[in-house]
């Protein structure tokens, strides 16, 4: 596979949240090999290691039985001696001037992960997504044309299934994401609309998802609060990290009553995770017909 089809392949697995059929090691085979010339001719490897990318330019195997003998000074050029008079100085100040930029300092470390390959699988994942960030003095590595074209068509795509296209909240499995990258402690509201389906029946489901779309979105959350479905249509999740639930819920009770809508409710207070949250769900007693 070719770099470009990797970082596709990348997206598609980040967009599943599933790294499992990306083929890891061929890729770091190939990240590895793309980092080693940039690095060895800005003299972040070895002095053998930038010789070896310069043959490519000069074809320095010609230069190995060069021999030259100066008919003043009498004193004998070879191989060597052009290496340490001409490449070796011009190896060190690259090497000097390279050691103080934090871009190739950190891509040094990275190569030096790929030679020594973590073993678990989440490890791994984590150093896919080192490489694919991977940033050099002129912008990210992996720069071919198409890459930001790429990244921002999955972007999007992330942005739309996390979405819920009918209320305009937050999709269940990005309340998940969310929860376990961020938050250690949280507040939650559960709500169960009352008698949505007789109100599609009767009003038409246009109309259902246009007022409760406008009812969450006219609402005034806080910026660190979290609104989204749960598994049926007609329940909803409110997370808020301020532990203040109560006067939250009281606020949207009165902003649904504007709409004739009304739900029962049940406040969690003081969740840890979202396991904890998904178990309490499952064994809720809701209380109100608001």
């Amino acid at each position: 596979m070719k770099l470009e089809e990797f970082v596709e392949k990348y997206f598609e697995c980040v967009l599943k949240d599933d790294f499992s059929a990306f083929p890891l090691h061929s890729f770091f085979d190939v990240f590895e090999k793309t980092l080693y010339p940039k690095l060895a001719l800005h003299g972040m490897l070895s002095f053998e290691d930038y010789l070896k990318c310069l043959d490519r330019y000069y074809n320095l195997e010609e230069l190995k039985n060069f021999e030259y003998t100066s008919i003043h000074t009498k004193k004998t050029f070879t191989y060597e001696s052009i290496l340490h008079a001409v490449f070796y100085p011009r190896y060190k100040y690259f090497s000097k001037q390279n050691a103080k930029k934090k871009p190739m300092t950190d891509m040094r470390e990275l190569y030096s992960k790929l030679k020594n390959r973590p073993k678990t699988y989440s490890e791994l994942v984590a150093l896919l997504d080192e490489c694919i960030h991977c940033v050099h003095n002129s912008g990210f590595l992996l720069n071919f044309s198409n890459i930001e074209e790429v990244r921002m068509k999955y972007e999007e795509k992330v942005r739309q299934l996390s979405r819920d296209p009918c209320f305009g909240v937050l999709t269940r499995p990005a309340i998940e994401h969310a929860v376990k990258m961020l938050l250690s402690s949280f507040d939650a509201i559960f709500l169960d609309f009352n008698a949505i389906h007789e109100l599609n029946q009767d009003k038409g489901y246009e109309w259902v998802n246009t007022t409760i779309r406008e009812t969450f979105a006219t609402f005034k959350f806080r910026n660190t609060d979290l609104v989204g479905r749960w598994f049926s249509g007609d329940e909803i999740v409110i997370i808020t990290l301020t532990l203040d639930a109560e006067p939250l819920l009281n606020r949207f009770i009165e902003h649904c009553k504007n709409r004739n809508l009304s739900f029962k409710h049940q406040i969690f207070k003081n969740v840890k995770s979202f396991e904890e949250l998904n178990k309490l769900i499952s064994n809720r007693t809701l209380r109100g017909t608001q």
